[in-house]
């Protein structure tokens, strides 16, 4: 008699969040812009340090985020 071993793996590839902050603006002093990640429910990195999915800004910059499922498996 041999040795035998099986064994099996299933790979759930998810789609890519969609991501779209809209065309540069510009306000006027006094004036704010809600920027909005979409993907509700996803985790939000946005390079202002806020984590949420969206950010009420008024000051000049250049802003952007990292949307992120959070479905990580590592076994």
């Amino acid at each position: 008699m041999g040795c035998l071993g099986s064994d099996s793996m299933e790979l759930t590839v998810n789609p890519m969040p969609v991501v779209d902050l809209g065309i540069d603006t510009t306000i006027c002093i006094g004036e704010n812009v809600v920027l909005n990640a979409l993907n509700s429910g996803f985790s939000y990195n946005w390079n202002t340090g806020e984590a949420s999915q969206t950010i009420d800004i008024s000051a000049t910059g250049i802003y952007g985020v990292v949307v992120n499922d959070a479905i990580v498996f590592f076994t």
